[in-house]
């Protein structure tokens, strides 16, 4: 299993992908099943990886089997996949999770309760850093402690930024250039045995977190969308990790980046196709995120091709070591440099500076393109180039469409049939939209919109309210202008 993947199907490509840049890698996560690999399947595993040119791995320490007694350490069964990975040139980050009983909230034989102190975390933190000098790079801080399934009995952003902090120094005290990786967030929402990543990332700065990490993580699964696409929808996983950014750069912390340790689809739930146009699509995609880290493909291999289970069918090989389609692209993009997408390409020579940095990759908007970033975004429409501020931004998303003037006098017009312009005074007026023979009618005297358009209560009318008048248009004796 080397040379059918190394001389790949994707050969051709090579003339139409555009130049390539420096990015951050690629890698694979492994999870814990690895671990318990015999030495065959190990092997073969970690060949398929480094077949596809991917240089990293992510995989488990289990605390709860590496320190099964306060004074026992049990390390050979993490000691054969880090010498296998290390033979291999492989960049490792390991995952420092699972909690023995001894150590345990109320002394739980639930390896996935958290621990009754921090500093006991703390301490097998750093006899993981000491075993493993040299040859793991950079820890990761448990793994997706905002949800219940893994962070039993409940999720605890206070405890949990307490582990964070004490991990840290611990590590940092056996090698200050080890990677200390904290979050590992799941991308799920507020309720019952859930806390929503932002929430929960907040609350950790709340515990004084800050100083206390090198780089966030965060899981973006999805299965409909790319994050490209996903960009423009409320709550995506893509949207959820530019609230993570946003949260890290009022705090100080924007120039840190974030790592997607876990980002995949099993084919159980989506065709060997799909899932290779999706994940193929948003590692693309993701360099043109000004704050992206490496990502983590999970995961190389099938636990079971045969079994109808989507946590079966997540590899990028079957179980029997079988390239899906998605192995091959990613061998192919690896090796052609990761090259930028074309969308990229214009976008970073047509960029305006004033919008500071990227918190989305480009994608396609209505009649044109867009690209957000942290105080505004970029179009590209047959206006050409045209940038709109935050606000005005974030109505243009929600209603997918591109501007075709320029943002003049706090007024920007967008690219519909019937008319549609934002008015944005953010601190006085708001910002709100106007449609149709609304726009026509408004005069500056009026004073701008303080209202969108909304339908007259006991009437068929409808109206907006500005500053100084009120504009209201009737089905039956058309527009007409009140003083206010």
């Amino acid at each position: 299993m080397t040379s059918a993947l190394v001389l790949g199907r994707n050969e051709s490509r090579e003339a139409v992908l555009p130049a390539a840049r420096s990015l951050s890698p690629v890698g694979f996560s492994a999870g814990s099943a690895i671990l318990y690999m015999n030495d065959a399947d190990q092997n073969q595993t970690l060949d398929a990886l480094v077949a596809t040119r991917a240089t990293q791995i992510r995989f488990d320490i289990p605390w709860v089997f590496a320190q099964p007694s306060p004074t026992t350490f049990q390390w050979d069964f993490v000691d054969r996949v880090v010498d296998k990975a290390r033979a291999r040139n492989l960049s490792i980050l390991a995952v420092l999770t699972s909690c023995p009983p001894w150590a345990a909230l109320n002394q739980s034989s639930q390896p996935m309760t958290r621990p009754a102190q921090a500093s006991t975390y703390a301490s097998f933190s750093a006899a993981a850093a000491r075993r493993y000098r040299g040859k793991i790079s950079a820890y990761e801080i448990w793994n997706e402690p905002n949800g219940d399934m893994f962070f039993a009995p409940a999720p605890d952003a206070t405890f949990y930024a307490s582990m964070v902090v004490a991990a840290y120094n611990a590590i940092k005290a056996v090698d200050s250039s080890l990677t200390v990786v904290a979050g590992a967030m799941g991308p799920v929402n507020d309720g019952t045995g859930t806390i929503s990543a932002n929430k929960f990332l907040s609350t950790m700065y709340a515990a004084g977190v800050a100083g206390k990490f090198d780089a966030l993580s965060f899981h973006p699964y999805e299965n409909d969308a790319t994050f490209a696409e996903a960009s423009l929808y409320e709550n995506s996983p893509a949207r959820q990790m530019i609230g993570l950014h946003n949260t890290m750069n009022a705090r100080g912390d924007g120039a840190k980046k974030i790592w997607l340790t876990e980002y995949g689809a099993s084919t159980f739930d989506i065709t060997a196709d799909a899932q290779n146009a999706l994940v193929t699509g948003s590692l693309r995609q993701w360099p043109e995120v000004s704050f992206a880290g490496p990502m983590y493909l999970y995961t190389v291999r099938d636990a079971d091709s045969s079994l109808a289970e989507s946590e079966a069918q997540f590899g990028a090989f079957t179980s029997t070591y079988q390239p899906k389609p998605l192995a091959y692209s990613i061998e192919s993009y690896v090796r052609l440099g990761m090259p930028e997408r074309e969308e990229g390409q214009v976008f970073d020579a047509n960029a305006d500076a004033a919008l500071g940095k990227s918190v989305t990759p480009v994608f396609r908007i209505s009649y044109g393109y867009g690209q957000e970033f942290e105080l505004g975004s970029r179009f590209l429409s047959n206006g050409g180039f045209l940038s709109s501020p935050p606000a005005v931004a974030e109505v243009a998303r929600r209603n997918g469409l591109v501007p075709i003037t320029p943002f003049t006098n706090d007024m920007q017009d967008f690219d519909k049939d019937t008319g549609f312009r934002v008015y944005s005074r953010p601190a006085t007026t708001g910002t709100h939209v106007l449609v149709g023979s609304f726009i026509t009618t408004w005069q500056p005297s009026m004073g701008f919109p303080v209202t969108d358009v909304y339908a007259v209560p006991g009437t068929q009318n409808w109206a907006v309210d500005c500053e100084f008048a009120r504009m209201t248009y009737s089905p039956t004796t058309g527009m007409s202008v009140t003083p206010t």
